[in-house]
């Protein structure tokens, strides 16, 4: 329905920017249309106006284009900082050790050594594997988790025997309810042991 007809008809404003295409480019316009009314408040005519507002919206879509552009440079940057943290100290432990092993150790430390570092090789693994499925867009569900049973089965198992002992437990016996990403809680609790 014409938009002039509506104002006609209603004697409200009509105001919309409207998009032509053409061959070779789009332009956009901002279209007015006013009632004037008669003494007796029937509208004999309208006033339109039509501005040209093709350069406001290539602007505006440019500024938009940037910021989008910045808060995805903002987003990687998080990500990295993120994923460095959660990397540094499981690969720092895998290099500690490595090196003990190199410069040899009593035979009866040696299988707790080991076990240390693929405790901590598997930890840098569920982080990359967490990073991938980021970045290929799979969906890290939020759910219901009892949070000390996140911390007896993927927390305390991760922990050296030292770090295991300098932490003082009181793990409430009933379940406490939270809703996250397990695994997320569990490195979080992992990073905070290990600071």
């Amino acid at each position: 329905k014409c938009p002039c007809q509506t104002v006609f008809e209603t004697a409200d404003p009509f105001s919309d920017e409207i998009r032509l295409e053409g061959r070779n480019s789009t332009h956009w316009f901002q279209v007015t249309i006013m009632p004037l009314c008669n003494p007796d408040g029937t509208v004999s005519h309208v006033a339109c106006g039509i501005l040209d507002v093709t350069d406001r919206k290539r602007l505006q879509k440019r500024m938009e284009n940037q910021i989008l552009t910045q808060q995805r440079t903002s987003l990687v940057s998080q990500i990295a900082l993120t994923v460095a943290h959660q990397l540094r100290n499981p690969l720092g432990v895998i290099i500690g050790f490595a090196e003990l092993l190199n410069r040899g150790l009593p035979s009866e430390q040696i299988n707790e050594v080991v076990d240390r570092i693929l405790r901590n090789g598997l930890r840098c693994k569920e982080i990359v594997d967490d990073l991938l499925n980021f970045g290929q867009g799979l969906p890290l569900d939020r759910v219901p988790v009892d949070v000390c049973a996140v911390v007896r089965e993927s927390v305390q198992p991760m922990l050296t025997s030292a770090q295991y002992g300098r932490v003082e437990w009181r793990l409430p016996t009933y379940p406490v309810w939270v809703e996250c990403v397990p695994v997320q809680l569990a490195q979080m609790l992992i990073s905070l042991i290990d600071n």
